[in-house]
C-alpha cells in the first residue's frame, strides 16, 4: 500500500501543524518522501499573522553578501486560523 506523501503534509498544514511534523527530517528517504510531504505542506500552510520572522506575509526576505540581490523566499510559519 503506498502512502501518498503529498496528501499527508497537506493534511498537517490544514489542521494547523508544523514543517516540523515532517515524519523524515533527520532520516535518509531515497525516494524524496520528506520532499514530497514538504510540497503538500507548503502547497496548503496559511501564513501566521503573529509569525516574528515574516509578520503574516509568508515571505522572508534577505540580501546576498555585498552583490545587491535581494532574494524572497516561502516562510515556514502556519496558522490555523482562517482554515475552516
Amino acid at each position: 500500500m503506498d502512502i501518498d506523501y503529498y496528501q499527508e503534509g497537506k493534511n498537517c498544514a490544514i489542521r494547523g501543524g508544523s514543517y516540523q511534523d515532517n515524519p523524515f527530517i533527520g532520516k535518509y528517504n531515497p525516494k524524496n518522501e520528506g520532499l514530497i510531504w514538504l510540497r503538500g505542506f507548503k502547497d496548503f500552510k496559511t501564513p501566521d499573522p503573529n509569525c516574528f520572522r515574516c509578520y503574516g506575509t509568508g515571505k522572508l526576505r534577505t540580501d546576498i553578501g555585498n552583490y545587491g540581490v535581494i532574494i524572497d523566499f516561502d516562510c515556514m510559519c502556519n496558522s490555523v486560523s482562517g482554515k475552516i
